[in-house]
């Protein structure tokens, strides 16, 4: 009952009240029994497949989690580490050599969790772990024992009901209710073990488009990335055969198990590796679903997390022309944590960049009418500063941390680019400025990218996904651009890929 008031006075005054109403209807229904079995269930699930879905519902509560085989593992961390040093101070108590063990029996519902198996075939070798009757082997050895005790074959120590009688169990003002997590939807899988294995086998790393709205995909990293570093040239006239869609915005290359940081016009922070972008692919499980975003909520940017980790700062720049500096290591607690980070209070506009900074770059912003303008990191106020003055039906398209002396490459949605370096694009005497034409065009500018000229380049269209070896224009310290491919009929130029 103390609980129960607990929750309720706590969800009087939380900012999200829904939730702890729903916690304390899980409470109130002794709906924890039922959701033992369920996540007891799921557990053996994934002895056996790569991922499970919890879920239940009752009066005023839906819960819908899904874990993954890694996730069970790094819960169950502590008591692997364990058993493992229990099984090396087994092996040493009893003076003998992992080779001179015949078999290892594995019984018991635990004793099925692969990380376990995989530590007993590291330890005496895959040949001598053997699984006999995991679920009666031990009964039926206390049959044996028995059987010998009434032949008198065996003998055992008499015990009595005080001897085994269970201690007082210490007072806690914890509920007594297994733990759900009710806050967000995570992930639903129901792919059998080896589907996504079976893809990612076929590239070591992953090409991850962001589409429009709340659509993310990840696939196996093009034959084309390896190509163009050999020099050679292909395009793949119809991205439907590679699985990408057709409206990206943004792309990266990572790792299969590389985390990515993901942002959304909430201001939401989502961490998600390709690995997982696939597994949810094939479940056919949106990202919209995981997460439970909300209706107007869309993907806006993507980045390595690990490098992020790496710098001072974590660096937002707004479509409204805002940027704004944190400490990376205040971020880093906040954003690794099991529910997203969400800020309260939302930047203006939506987030067009977000990445690691040291603090000694040059930033360059790009407007999608082509103005841009240049500062230094290190002078950005750590409340924000707002450098661009966005005209009316304009936009902040995209944002460059950079070196000086570095050759920069506009692109324009209809194929054309310029070159140009850092320091010839202005840096006003003020904050707030309109900026400078950066491209004659009409058309819009949608990417901006250092060029290093050993660097092959990627680009991203409605239809094609194409290596652009040689098609860098020259450098010109004027507005005009030159054509950098010809497009087909009603394709544009959505981004442009490093393969890094």
């Amino acid at each position: 009952a103390e609980n129960k008031r607990m929750l309720h006075d706590i969800a009087q005054t939380a900012q999200r009240r829904y939730q702890i109403e729903a916690l304390e209807a899980l409470v109130s229904s002794n709906y924890g029994l039922q959701m033992f079995d369920i996540v007891e269930q799921a557990k053996r699930t994934l002895s056996d497949k790569r991922g499970s879905t919890i879920t239940l519902e009752g009066p005023g509560f839906k819960v819908q989690e899904f874990v993954t085989r890694s996730e069970f593992e790094t819960i169950i961390r502590a008591e692997i580490s364990a058993i493992d040093a229990h099984i090396d101070e087994t092996m040493a108590a009893s003076g003998l050599k992992p080779e001179q063990i015949d078999a290892v029996i594995r019984t018991g519902g635990s004793s099925q969790v692969p990380a376990f198996d995989e530590m007993l075939q590291s330890k005496f070798g895959p040949e001598k772990v053997r699984r006999v009757d995991t679920f009666s082997s031990v009964t039926a050895g206390l049959g044996i024992f028995a059987h010998g005790l009434d032949a008198g074959i065996e003998t055992a120590q008499a015990f009595t009901p005080a001897d085994v009688a269970p201690t007082k169990p210490a007072e806690s003002g914890r509920p007594r209710v297994s733990p759900a997590n009710i806050e967000t939807l995570r992930r639903r899988i129901q792919v059998q073990e080896g589907v996504v294995e079976a893809e990612m086998a076929q590239a070591d790393r992953a090409l991850v488009v962001l589409g429009t709205g709340k659509v993310i995909t990840a696939v196996p990293l093009p034959e084309i990335f390896n190509r163009g570093e050999r020099g050679e040239r292909r395009d793949f006239e119809n991205l439907s055969e590679l699985g990408l869609p057709t409206n990206g915005q943004r792309a990266i290359t990572a790792d299969w198990d590389e985390q990515l940081l993901i942002t959304t016009s909430k201001y939401r922070f989502l961490l998600l590796t390709p690995r997982q972008l696939a597994e949810q692919q094939v479940a056919k499980v949106t990202l919209n679903q995981v997460f439970q975003l909300e209706e107007r909520e869309v993907l806006c940017t993507v980045a390595r997390w690990r490098q992020i980790k790496q710098q001072e700062k974590l660096l937002l720049v707004t479509s409204s022309g805002l940027a704004r500096p944190y400490p990376t290591r205040v971020m880093i607690e906040s954003i690794e944590a099991p529910v997203p980070l969400m800020f309260d209070q939302p930047l203006p506009g939506v987030p067009v960049f977000a990445d690691g900074s040291e603090g000694d770059e040059e930033l360059l912003l790009f407007t999608r009418g082509g103005k841009g303008l240049r500062t230094q990191v290190n002078q950005l106020r750590g409340s924000g500063t707002q450098l661009v003055n966005v005209s009316k039906g304009d936009r902040v398209e995209t944002a460059v941390l950079t070196q000086p002396n570095t050759p920069i490459l506009l692109l324009t949605n209809d194929g054309y680019g310029r070159q140009l370096l850092v320091e010839w694009i202005p840096q006003p005497p003020k904050d707030n400025d309109k900026g400078k034409a950066q491209i004659a065009r009409r058309s819009d500018l949608i990417a901006a990218v250092p060029t290093p000229a050993d660097a092959p380049l990627y680009l991203l269209t409605s239809q094609r996904l194409i290596c652009l070896e040689n098609g860098r224009p020259p450098l010109d310290d004027s507005s005009k651009t030159a054509p950098l491919l010809k497009l087909h009929k009603d394709e544009s130029v959505l981004s442009v890929i490093r393969n890094r």
